[in-house]
């Protein structure tokens, strides 16, 4: 009897495209944020660079499927592929999309 390998669960990162960094995404809602002292709990991925807000947005694992939304406390707001985010509405993100993050620029990458 032969068996199937099991798919495997795709693994998704983000790339800072200043610095090549890789940030894997890991859990089902990951709040993105400015890096603060003392750091914010709740805050899972912490960022080094003022533009941010201490809640800038959160992606979210939806069974495989990654989406972005801005964190309605978001003073600075963000792009998707060149596109202001509205707030309150979540954003698919496919693999190689460019999302802007205040000033940050990441890759969003999937295999």
């Amino acid at each position: 009897m032969v068996h199937e390998p099991l798919p495997s669960a795709k693994q998704a990162r983000l790339i800072i495209l200043a610095t090549g960094q890789s940030i894997p995404l890991t859990g089902q809602q990951m709040l993105v944020g400015r890096q603060t002292s003392p750091p914010l709990a709740e805050v899972d991925i912490r960022l080094a660079d003022r533009t941010l807000s201490r809640y800038q947005a959160y992606l979210r694992n939806r069974q495989g499927t990654f989406t972005v939304e801005t964190h309605p406390f978001s003073a600075s707001g963000n792009r998707l592929n060149g596109i202001l985010l509205e707030r309150h509405r979540e954003y698919e993100l496919k693999h190689g999309d460019l999302l802007r993050l205040a000033a940050v620029e990441v890759r969003f990458e999937m295999d």
